[in-house]
């Protein structure tokens, strides 16, 4: 995950407990449907449209960094980076481990 530096963590703070929960979760859910119609324009983006491919990647980048800043406020404002962190491992190596049993992940 992309690691933010300690004045735009802080300012990401800030805007969070402005706004609080109730109100950047809707946010949040809102950046997220946006980046779902993003992911999906891009995926059927005609490969043979190089200026339509480069301006849905553009949009998807942006999308995608909406999404990770609401994220981040998220985070912040449930006081959980210990907990994420622990879970985010945890489904990493049980994927690891699916992907062994299918044969399709070597050491």
């Amino acid at each position: 995950m992309i690691e933010c530096e300690y004045q735009t963590t802080a300012t990401l703070h800030r805007i969070a407990d402005l706004y609080g929960y109730q109100e950047q979760s809707l946010q949040c859910q809102e950046e997220l449907a946006e980046c779902i119609v993003a992911i999906n324009k891009f995926r059927r983006t005609n490969i043979y449209k190089d200026q339509e491919k480069i301006e849905r990647r553009k949009n998807l980048i942006s999308e995608i960094a909406d999404v990770m800043i609401m994220l981040q406020q998220m985070i912040h404002l449930l006081d959980c980076q210990e907990e994420l962190e622990a879970e985010v491992g945890r489904k990493i190596q049980r994927q690891v481990e699916r992907m062994k049993e299918a044969g399709i992940w070597e050491e």
